[in-house]
């Protein structure tokens, strides 16, 4: 991924679910860095990255987690599982859906979220991202 690209993609994410300073964040994927240092100069001082297949060095609950560029489904689920351990109750997954939708189409997508007890409650487009906000299912944020 060029710089401009991940540029564009932070500016995307951020834009779909603007961070606050209070907020705790972790950014999930292959290239966290400059998603990270993204929000921290949007002045979210709270951020982590995690790489997929590590751990976490932390268990802190996480307000916002993004999942930036998953290459492949089985990616997504990594991913996601991993940002559910660490979502708080009123947490929500940022996700950068673009390549996914384009490969098995946004039906495809949506059932892997689901899957995990998470409904879209925004979706985000730019002229190169398709972005979605997921939160948990009502009826599972009442019973956590």
């Amino acid at each position: 991924m060029t710089a401009e690209r991940e540029a564009a993609l932070g500016d995307d994410m951020i834009a779909a679910a603007p961070p606050r300073p209070e907020t705790h964040a972790v950014v999930i994927g292959h290239h966290t860095l400059p998603l990270v240092l993204s929000l921290m100069h949007r002045g979210c001082a709270a951020v982590a990255g995690l790489r997929l297949g590590t751990r976490a060095p932390d268990v802190e609950p996480a307000d916002l987690a993004w999942i930036a560029d998953p290459h492949s489904n089985a990616e997504l689920d990594e991913a996601m599982d991993t940002a559910c351990h660490r979502l708080g109750p009123q947490g929500r997954v940022v996700l950068d859906v673009t390549a996914l939708a384009q490969a098995g189409g946004l039906a495809s997508v949506q059932r892997q979220i689901a899957a995990f007890g998470l409904c879209i409650a925004s979706i985000g487009e730019s002229s190169s991202h398709l972005i979605l906000v997921a939160m948990r299912a009502p009826a599972l944020a009442r019973a956590a």
